[in-house]
């Protein structure tokens, strides 16, 4: 958010989709080790925005989720802090299915 440095896309993920969004942020080479600094857990990273996909598939009543800031070191991934916010959900129009890869 500080960046305005976001990745957006539709749940559900596939892994090539969470791939593509940690990748596509300006602030990605940072992760990566880019200019001295510690590159980090990028798995951790993936799976963290994986989860979030998840969750969204799994519980419609979530209508929101912030997580922010989350700190991502030499191994694993710390969110500071979340905020969910709840809500009815609405009716499924599509079959249920999704894609997976």
């Amino acid at each position: 958010d500080l960046l305005g440095d976001v990745a957006y896309r539709m749940p559900p993920l596939t892994t090539v989709d969470v791939y593509d969004m940690v990748r596509e942020l300006k602030a990605s080479p940072r992760l990566f080790g880019h200019g001295g600094a510690a590159p980090v857990d990028i798995a951790a990273v993936e799976d963290l925005v994986a989860r979030v996909s998840k969750l969204a598939e799994d519980l419609p009543e979530v209508a929101q989720l912030d997580l922010g800031p989350v700190l991502a070191a030499k191994r694993g991934v710390t969110p500071l802090w979340a905020q969910v916010r709840l809500a009815t959900p609405r009716n499924r129009v599509d079959t249920g299915l999704v894609r997976r890869l």
